[in-house]
């Protein structure tokens, strides 16, 4: 086994692969991280209901050697947790969003958890995963970009940066013509949607319609257990820091727009220098747009 994996953060990738039982045992897991790193493995298995040999499996899925490396990669990324969030304390008295603060104290605390939000993702994405998006939307004859609610404004953005590169893509706000459309998509197409609580019935009929049609779906969601997650053939999961005025929406939306831009990046990249003459191309189609520099 690689030494430190990302103990939770690892548990997040590879949660769609686990199997009923391992789900189970994997929530309270992410649920008690300080609990599991002090318990022997028959008292994880009394308390969460499971066989040991079911134990074994689950830690052999996330790629671990025995249960003392889970306790311990466990116990390590909270101890980085705690160190990071003393050291943010220290740096700027970060101790939630009041209506006594000031509109510094307020910029100090929103940059805050921007920051820790786009951070903690690093550790959810997995790299593979990411290769296999671009991959999946490189050879997809159609591509589908939905979000519901404020989650569109941000798959918008996606669009518009896949649209530059001549990637086939549609995306509409309407949620008629994107149920259409997800109907249109054929076996090697791709949907990309995205939710933060993953449970939008708009966008799930969506993601099984794509379903239906055989192509693959790239769900982005902030909850392991959403049913978009369980939908998606490709699933990114975005980190949730919530403030008190400063909800876990909000910062989750950074999170997404950062993960969307690794997509966009790892696909702009494998076209080499076909990419680049397709963003001079859009460049050019929108330049007589703009207005003429003053002399």
């Amino acid at each position: 086994m690689l030494e430190g994996k990302g103990g939770l953060s690892h548990i997040h990738n590879t949660y769609h692969l686990l199997s009923k039982k391992q789900k189970s045992a994997a929530n309270f897991i992410l649920r008690n991280p300080e609990r599991i790193a002090l318990m022997t493995m028959r008292e994880f298995s009394e308390i969460c209901k499971i066989s040991e040999a079911t134990i074994v499996r689950l830690l052999k899925k996330l790629g671990y050697d025995n249960y003392q490396e889970l306790r311990v990669d466990v116990a390590r990324e909270r101890t980085s947790i705690r160190r990071g969030a003393i050291e943010a304390q220290l740096a700027d008295g970060y101790q939630g969003i009041g209506p006594e603060d000031s509109a510094e104290e307020i910029k100090n605390k929103v940059i805050y958890a921007a920051v820790q939000a786009i951070r903690e993702t690093e550790n959810l994405v997995d790299d593979r995963m990411l290769t296999r998006a671009a991959e999946t939307l490189l050879n997809a004859g159609q591509i589908l970009c939905y979000g519901s609610g404020g989650s569109q404004a941000i798959i918008q953005d996606a669009y518009h940066k896949l649209l530059r590169l001549g990637l086939p893509v549609f995306c509409d706000a309407n949620y008629h013509l994107a149920r259409i459309k997800a109907n249109s998509l054929n076996t090697g197409d791709a949907a990309i949607l995205l939710s933060h609580t993953g449970e939008s019935r708009d966008l799930l009929s969506c993601a099984e319609q794509a379903r239906r049609q055989g192509a693959a779906v790239i769900g982005i969601t902030s909850y392991l257990d959403s049913s978009l997650a369980q939908l998606s053939d490709l699933v990114f999961y975005s980190s949730r820091i919530s403030l008190e005025y400063y909800t876990d929406a909000m910062t989750s939306r950074l999170a997404q727009m950062t993960i969307l831009d690794m997509i966009y990046l790892t696909v702009r990249l494998r076209l080499g220098e076909e990419g680049m003459k397709r963003i001079t191309r859009a460049k050019e189609a929108i330049a007589e747009l703009k207005a003429p520099k003053k002399r």
